[in-house]
């Protein structure tokens, strides 16, 4: 069943900031109310769609770009998702909600802690965040923030499946 609302959620945040664990975890409250939903993880397409593309600027636009398109061929056949991706901006964010309505929230965690516990701020360029500046602060966001304590992040994303649930 298409969530009829918004047929799209999109997390958006810096690589480590827990938005593959929010993706599942909504994910697995919102089937538990039967309302199932696909995820189109960022790394999965970058790793089997978008193998062809790099870090530079223009490749994480094209990424984006790619992870709306299959999502809406998913929302054609009546199934929400829940997508997820490191880079999003205004001008992306608008031309996404015009393709079809999307629910965006932010993840955020400090700075300090990604560095200590994410591999890819060992790296020296192109990194979102450092190098790539995004704009998360898009009309309407939604925003959790992972500050590293798991239980305290998870209950964050069960309030979110709720208002999902309750908005239907």
């Amino acid at each position: 069943m298409l969530i009829s609302n918004t047929p799209r959620i999109w997390f958006v945040g810096l690589s480590g900031s827990g938005k593959t664990t929010a993706s599942n975890h909504l994910n697995r409250c919102l089937t538990s109310a039967n309302l199932f939903t696909l995820i189109i993880d960022g790394d999965d397409v970058r790793d089997h769609v978008s193998t062809d593309l790099g870090f530079e600027f223009q490749d994480r636009q094209k990424q984006v770009m790619r992870i709306s398109g299959i999502s809406y061929i998913i929302i054609k056949q009546e199934l929400s998702t829940i997508c997820s991706s490191v880079y999003m901006d205004e001008k992306l964010a608008k031309s996404i909600n015009e393709q079809c309505p999307t629910l965006f929230v932010h993840v955020s965690r400090p700075m300090d802690i990604l560095e200590a516990t994410h591999p890819t701020y060992k790296e020296t360029s192109n990194i979102v965040g450092k190098d790539i500046s995004p704009n998360y602060n898009l009309d309407n966001v939604l925003k959790l923030t992972n500050n590293g304590n798991l239980d305290s992040f998870l209950l964050q994303v069960e309030t979110l499946a709720e208002k999902i649930i309750r908005e239907i």
